[in-house]
């Protein structure tokens, strides 16, 4: 990230803190207040696109995240390409239920099957548009993955924890939905494969559909 953006990134940070110091004590019973259990819509499977279609397998690898308000996993295909496609939805964010937890993470440090490695971020091109992803590789004994993912905020895809804790607590502060979700993909690495031209490919076509899925989960009661 350029030295101009993190500068930019940390003001609101500092911004952020001072404007916690004055309104705290006013809003902390409304933001202390049990908050009712509402069903909602749960967030869907993308719509397959741009000659992609859902396969019927069943998942191999899931990341470890827990407390989501709901969840989907499906596997897609494309002419030969397969990439899973992960999505954990997170609403009415409170202690247990957050998306931002030492709990949630690409591969559990103690998993006895799965191990991760890398953790690089990579800039995605897209026309005139650019996503970021954070890049690892997570394997077993018998698979290994290359793994793309994301955090989704209402305003804005990052790859950062501690900016999506900021736009976290900044929801809160100011009163607003705190809807978060992280969108996981991931392709086999095997000889004779492009696991990162398939995710490549699936992020430009299916991007659209994430997009639309992330949102109605969003709008939904």
């Amino acid at each position: 990230m350029p030295a101009s953006a993190r500068h930019g990134q940390w003001i609101a940070v500092a911004s952020v803190a001072v404007l916690t110091v004055g309104v705290w004590p006013t809003l902390f019973s409304y933001l202390s207040r049990p908050i009712p259990e509402l069903a909602g819509t749960p967030v869907s499977p993308p719509q397959p696109r741009a000659g992609w279609a859902i396969d019927s397998a069943a998942a191999v690898w899931k990341p470890a995240f827990t407390g989501a308000a709901s969840e989907t996993v499906r596997t897609y295909v494309k002419v030969g390409a397969t990439v899973q496609c992960y999505i954990a939805f997170y609403k009415h964010q409170r202690e247990g239920r957050e998306l931002i937890d030492y709990r949630n993470v690409i591969a559990r440090p103690d998993d006895p099957q799965w191990r991760h490695s890398g953790g690089g971020d990579r800039r995605i091109r897209l026309g005139r548009e650019s996503v970021v992803v954070r890049e690892t590789d997570v394997r077993s004994p018998g698979a290994r993955f290359l793994v793309w993912h994301w955090y989704w905020f209402p305003d804005e895809f990052t790859t950062s924890r501690e900016w999506a804790k900021l736009l976290q607590a900044r929801a809160s502060l100011l009163l607003r939905r705190d809807h978060a979700a992280v969108v996981v993909l991931s392709a086999a690495v095997t000889e004779g494969r492009d696991a990162e031209g398939e995710l490549q490919e699936f992020v430009e076509d299916m991007l659209p559909s994430i997009r639309l899925a992330l949102h109605r989960a969003d709008v939904s009661p």
